[in-house]
């Protein structure tokens, strides 16, 4: 029995390492959005270790109630993980789905190093030599080539993009337009507003996860603790952008970039794309380039 109507689901697709959870935790606070049981079921992912198993029937995900519920929502950021994740907005439609789509974008040389930091927080054996040019970083920071796999089957009015320093900086102004975006009223919108799943360092991650660290750091004077940080910071390096790393990322994503802020109006600017760099980054036929992508 379908008790969730086909255009009552919301996904906030990614990207990864963009505020999803923070903004999932917010907008479940609204009573006419149901949350989904797991923030992200990945299910329609196929390729994502902690993909929700044994869940047959999309709708089973929720305890929607029609009489007080508009919007089942969920947050996946397999979903946007192309070319690993290949065909999802094909199975999202084929499944009979006309949802709405929210997607956070972030500076990509800030979302790269947080992606690289919370694989090497999660899997020990992760490579931490892997740099922060490689392929799973970078594609996953190809906003334009991400919602273009959707734009085959979605109309761009099915589509809010947010912009992750907005939602740091100003999360209620960012709750609001995605009320808007779902035609909610802006009753019961909080005043509290938390950062959730933040990617902590290598160092405090490693306190954090020792009670007698923990303990030992509440009785330390604070000069004693930053310096037994720097010394933690030194044991567990971080990866750092170099000029040539940098540069490969804004040669890489210069016509995904261009297009993306033509399309869908997110200054790319701030990031390093300005249009003074166009001809430099892309070559003195930017603009058609720039228009066969968008194509």
């Amino acid at each position: 029995m379908q008790k969730i109507p086909s255009d009552a689901y919301v996904m906030i697709i990614g990207a990864m390492k963009c505020g999803t959870s923070s903004l999932f935790t917010y907008l479940t606070q609204h009573p006419e959005i149901c949350g989904c049981v797991t923030k992200e079921p990945e299910f329609f992912s196929q390729h994502q270790d902690h993909r929700r198993e044994g869940v047959t029937d999309y709708q089973d995900l929720w305890s929607f109630n029609p009489e007080r519920h508009r919007w089942a929502l969920e947050a996946s950021t397999g979903y946007t993980k192309f070319p690993e994740e290949v065909n999802v907005p094909k199975r999202i439609i084929d499944y009979g789905l006309q949802p709405k789509f929210i997607y956070l974008v972030r500076n990509p040389f800030e979302r790269i190093r947080s992606h690289h930091e919370q694989l090497a927080r999660l899997f020990p054996d992760f490579d931490r030599s892997l740099p922060l040019t490689s392929n799973p970083f970078v594609n996953t920071s190809n906003y334009f080539l991400q919602l273009a796999q959707y734009r085959r089957y979605f109309p761009k009015q099915s589509f809010l993009v947010l912009d992750f320093d907005e939602l740091k900086s100003y999360p209620q102004q960012c709750v609001l337009k995605v009320c808007s975006f779902l035609g909610l009223a802006n009753r019961n919108i909080s005043d509290a507003y938390p950062a959730h799943h933040q990617t902590l360092s290598r160092p405090r991650n490693f306190v954090a996860r020792n009670a007698a660290l923990r303990r030992a750091a509440k009785l330390t004077p604070r000069p004693v603790r930053q310096l037994s940080r720097r010394i933690l910071e030194r044991l567990f390096k971080t990866a750092e952008w170099t000029n040539a790393d940098r540069d490969i990322v804004l040669k890489r994503l210069s016509a995904d970039m261009y297009c993306f802020q033509a399309e869908y109006g997110i200054d790319v600017g701030r990031w390093g794309w300005t249009q003074d760099r166009k001809d430099l980054l892309l070559g003195p036929a930017a603009d058609a380039k720039l228009s066969h992508s968008a194509a």
